[in-house]
């Protein structure tokens, strides 16, 4: 009789610890349901932010996107800058951001100093940029 009451208290303690290594492992797989680019936010993202600016959203949904990454520039002794243009425009530093309602962006794209220089030029050679897409309100 000792020896049921072992073997069933076991197989209670069993089937609940492995319950709730099933019940962990699936809460910790709460993922999107729609998948994102760590260079881009687009407008499906950016609709959960649309009370914010430009810069809270971009600094909740992609912090990295306000770190400098290391350069070339770096040995030289060159100041890193991240710079934002808007449809195309240089239109300043971060501080543009929190200018700019999220409900008018269509997407903000992190590029790379490297991409940044092959299409930007020289000029931003250095610098990362911003690229804040503006969503068409009329007829484009």
């Amino acid at each position: 009789m000792h020896r049921l009451h072992t073997f069933a208290a076991t197989a209670i303690i069993t089937m609940a610890a492995v319950f709730s290594a099933a019940c962990a492992s699936s809460a910790g797989r709460q993922h999107s349901s729609i998948p994102h680019s760590s260079d881009v936010v687009t407008w499906s993202e950016l609709a959960t932010e649309a009370h914010q600016n430009a810069y809270v959203a971009v600094e909740r949904l992609r912090p990295l996107f306000f770190h400098v990454r290391p350069g070339a520039g770096d040995a030289r002794g060159e100041p890193r800058t991240i710079s934002v243009f808007i449809d195309g425009d240089f239109a300043g530093g971060l501080d543009v951001l929190r200018s700019i309602p999220v409900r008018d962006i269509e997407s903000i794209r992190r590029v790379q100093p490297s991409m940044a220089y092959a299409t930007l030029g020289s000029l931003h050679m250095a610098d990362e940029i911003l690229m804040v897409r503006l969503r068409c309100r009329v007829a484009c």
